[in-house]
């Protein structure tokens, strides 16, 4: 028997040894009608909002009607509930009851307390070791169910035209707010050839009239470090090198017009926008001569962009940006839609590709090292976009006090909050996180989050906010962006 064979026997075994003593400890409590299958689906169901039959039945990977059967079952048991919305009520959702709830999460309990007393025996570095090997298999079977389209070993950053311009390595640096993604980190980012990205939320943080005026401290301060980012692309003495100097402004905060109408006369050569659809960008933009890049989460979300766009507009996005679940800060999916894109992460990438056709497709969220952007590429990736690997690059525009947030991370210090809008919202645990997840009802406003993230960036490591992507605890050393360009071959 190969070492192949060995796991396979070992895994099959470990399962259904792990089942069977579950199943017998069930059985002697009061869900101990439940069988392994209605399980999965409680589990599917979850603990947290309630969700759609569509999107469980995706996550289970079976049909409507054999849902339908099994949610039927589990209604008349006690442990599920069907209703429909205020807002529409031809939608019906499901829902666990506190009988269902009751039910998981022992089952949770259960698989947390029988894994604890496994790796009881073994020490540090053997479940280290362990954790790895089982990410690496979870990460195979997940590219496996669907075919790339180039071959792994080929990645390479090959130069890229957006609109026009010229991006001579198509690393794109994340626009991260709120004074993290200035014009330092992007002039030094578009100086090595990417496209440097300057984030339009509230970049007006330290003018004298930010709280008295803030629209017209955040368009001075944009307008500046826009230029700023400018003028150290442009001392790259070979122009054939120079990368591009954009700016990120969220769709869905206030003043959106106005941010972007700055950024184009401050010189900005593209404008990324996520946060919502960007369906307005191209009237704002007008005939300015930038590149429009909008944020998606899903093929469907291009394809609403540029059907929008090309009607209304005759327009055409210069490149899509698949921001994925993994990301940072604030993410295109609602909580309940956070496992589900992260297992369908390979086929959501395909999907994306397709509808991108022949635009540029950039890929982010979770990529931090060179594999990472290998695999992304595997499945159609033009280029990459990094937020957290650029935080802590001596170029960033943060304070040392922030940036050590960042460093020496463990993975259980990477949680999810709701952020103002109650969508998901990817942080660093502390002291100001872990109060607000004590209280699941309450919901920071806009100006709670912008006041937290402020004192992070004055180094509060207790109470600021720090936005992170799922990967932040693999950076361990303070880098500098040259360094995050040659380690992705650039």
């Amino acid at each position: 028997m190969d070492k192949i064979d060995k796991v396979s026997e070992i895994f099959s075994d470990m399962v259904n040894m792990a089942m069977k003593i579950e199943d017998r400890t069930r059985k002697a409590t009061s869900a101990g009608d439940l069988s392994v299958a209605e399980m999965r689906t409680l589990d599917a169901v979850g603990l947290r909002e309630s969700k759609s039959m569509s999107q469980v039945a995706q996550y289970l990977n079976v049909s409507m009607g054999t849902l339908t059967t099994s949610i039927s079952r589990l209604v008349k048991k006690g442990y599920v509930e069907r209703f429909r919305i205020p807002e529409d009520r031809r939608v019906v959702k499901i829902r666990l009851t506190d009988s269902g709830a009751a039910a998981l999460t022992e089952h949770h309990r259960f698989r947390s307390r029988i894994l604890r007393e496994a790796v009881a025996e073994m020490d540090a570095e053997e479940v280290d070791t362990f954790i790895t090997g089982m990410k690496n298999i979870s990460q195979f079977i997940a590219m496996s169910q669907y075919r790339p389209l180039r071959d792994r070993s080929d990645y390479a950053l090959r130069p890229i035209s957006l609109a026009g311009l010229r991006l001579p390595v198509p690393l794109v640096q994340g626009g991260m707010g709120i004074g993290v993604s200035l014009g330092g980190l992007a002039g030094a980012v578009a100086a090595r050839g990417g496209l440097g990205l300057v984030s339009a939320v509230e970049p007006g943080y330290r003018e004298p009239d930010f709280r008295s005026d803030p629209l017209a401290a955040n368009t001075r301060a944009l307008s500046r470090e826009i230029r700023k980012a400018l003028q150290l692309r442009d001392a790259q003495t070979d122009p054939a090198r120079r990368g591009l100097v954009g700016v990120n402004v969220t769709a869905s905060r206030a003043h959106y017009r106005e941010l972007v109408l700055t950024a184009i006369r401050a010189g900005a050569q593209v404008i990324v926008s996520g946060g919502g659809l960007p369906m307005t960008l191209p009237a704002i933009c007008g005939e300015a001569d930038v590149a429009m890049i909008p944020i998606v989460s899903s093929a469907r979300a291009a394809r609403l962009i540029k059907r929008n766009w090309k009607k209304k507009h005759d327009a055409v996005p210069a490149a899509l940006i698949f921001e994925s679940s993994r990301a940072g800060g604030y993410l295109g999916y609602k909580e309940s839609q956070l496992r589900s894109a992260r297992d369908d992460f390979y086929r959501n990438l395909l999907e994306i590709r397709e509808e991108a056709g022949d635009l540029p497709m950039i890929v982010g969220g979770g990529i931090m090292r060179r594999e990472d952007a290998a695999r992304a590429y595997a499945y159609g990736a033009d280029g990459i976009q990094m937020g957290t690997s650029f935080i802590t690059t001596e170029e960033c525009d943060a304070s040392p006090g922030y940036k050590a947030a960042y460093l020496n991370l463990g993975e259980n210090d990477v949680t999810i909050i709701r952020n103002p809008q109650g969508m998901p919202c990817r942080v660093i645990r502390n002291r100001f996180v872990k109060d607000l997840q004590a209280d699941p009802s309450r919901r920071l406003s806009q100006e709670e989050e912008r006041e937290a993230l402020i004192r992070g960036l004055h180094g509060d490591l207790e109470t600021g906010l720090f936005f992170c992507g799922s990967m932040a605890y693999r950076m361990k050393h303070a880098r500098t962006v040259a360094q995050v360009f040659s380690e992705f071959g650039a």
